[in-house]
Parts: C-alpha cells; sequence; structure tokens
C-alpha cells in the first residue's frame, strides 16, 4: 500500500477519487446539488449542518449563506462527474486536506447510502492526490479539471461540445467566467481574483483535456 501523500504548506494539489468498480457516484441532479453543499460546509473546523442526510429538500442557495469558522482548505477549481470528482486544493492549515477529504467523503457516503438504502464504501479506496509543482503550470491542471465534461459530449459535434461545458453546471468554470451564482461562495472571492489569472478560453480547455490530460497522455502534466 502506498503512503498517504505529504502535503505542503501553499502548494496546491489535484485531489480526485472515482466510484468503487468504476460506478457512478451521482445518480440524478440532487446528488450533484449536495456534493457542491458539502465542499462548502465541510470547508470549516466546526462541522455547519445541511440538516438531516436524509433530507434533499434543504434549500440550496441559504447553505452558502452560512457563516463559516476557519476553512481547511482554498478551493482552486473542481468538477463533479457521474463516476467521479476533480478537486484543486491548498491547505490553510497542517492536516487541513486530509481533514477536509475525510468530511467530506464521510458526509457524501452517509448521504448517499441513506437515500439510496445501501451500505458500504462508495469511493475506490482513499482519495488520490497529485502535486502541482512549479514545473506544471497551474493553467494546466485548471483546464483539465474544467475539461472533464468533455468527456460527456464526445460524440458531439465541436461547437456543441463547447456550448454543452459552458452549460454544465457542476464545475467551477461558471466561477471564472464571472458568472454570479450561490455555490460561487466554494471558491473564496480572494483565491478567485488570483486563480482567475490561470482561466483560458474554452477551447483552450478542451484541448488541454483532450490532448495533455488523455489518458494516454497523463504523465505529460505529472513531469513537464
Amino acid at each position: 500500500m502506498s503512503k498517504p501523500q505529504r502535503f505542503l504548506p501553499d502548494e496546491w494539489y489535484h485531489c480526485y477519487n472515482r466510484g468503487i468498480d468504476m460506478r457512478q457516484v451521482f445518480m440524478e441532479h440532487k446528488d450533484y446539488l449536495r456534493f457542491q453543499m458539502l465542499l462548502y460546509t465541510c470547508n470549516n473546523r466546526m462541522s455547519l449542518p445541511v440538516r438531516s442526510v436524509r433530507n434533499e429538500d434543504t434549500a440550496f442557495e441559504a447553505v452558502f449563506e452560512q457563516l463559516r469558522d476557519e476553512c481547511l482548505v482554498d478551493i482552486g477549481a473542481y468538477a463533479l462527474m457521474p463516476t467521479h470528482y476533480d478537486l484543486l486544493l491548498r491547505e490553510r492549515a497542517p492536516g487541513g486536506i486530509s481533514l477536509f477529504m475525510r468530511k467530506l467523503g464521510t458526509a457524501y457516503i452517509m448521504y448517499f447510502n441513506a437515500k439510496y438504502r445501501r451500505s458500504g464504501t462508495l469511493f475506490s479506496g482513499r482519495f488520490k492526490s497529485r502535486h502541482v509543482g512549479k514545473t506544471t503550470p497551474l493553467k494546466r491542471v485548471v483546464n483539465y479539471i474544467h475539461g472533464n465534461p468533455s468527456q460527456l459530449f464526445e460524440e458531439s459535434r465541436r461547437s456543441d461540445v463547447h456550448r454543452n461545458i459552458v452549460a454544465y453546471p457542476f464545475t467551477s468554470l461558471h466561477d471564472y467566467e464571472d458568472v454570479r451564482r450561490a455555490e460561487g461562495s466554494i471558491l473564496s472571492s480572494a483565491l478567485l481574483e488570483e486563480m482567475v489569472q490561470n482561466t483560458s478560453s474554452v477551447d483552450d480547455v478542451i484541448h488541454d483535456f483532450r490532448t495533455l490530460y488523455a489518458k494516454s497522455n497523463r504523465r505529460l502534466w505529472v513531469t513537464s
């Protein structure tokens, strides 16, 4: 078994996980919304309630108005896909990423298992992580994360892929595009101002995802 990643202060990490046996972890629209809520509420030294794990009717916008104590991590970008999620994280305090990911995973599995009347694990083991080193442009990792939805539209024409990625609601691309929405609070406003310097056109997002991050070329962004 590999040793857990040691997270360094002020460094960015691409953290991700998939459903066990490649199963879906988001079955319907409300599941994605719940995970977005948890990205906000779990990023806190003290737990913020999203009411009962069975309650799907929690007012979505109201969750992001709750005041938080000390945040555990900075969230630089995210994307939620039917079978997996991708996050770009930076610790605010020692142990922050590990604690945040543990709280996030536990809370979502409790919700998912209660809703779908199942038990046991949902994700494929402990979350995985990659350090975004100084030789890897941060923009590439942001583009990879935001480009994930292109997998859902591979059979579409290029113009359709572009339009569908822009419309796909479960990534932070909208916040980079200055769209005002409640879940924009998942990223801090100060951080977003810093990160937006690493944004690019949607065509660049699609290009980087398909050329630099295709499974056959995945080592390019690890070593470049």
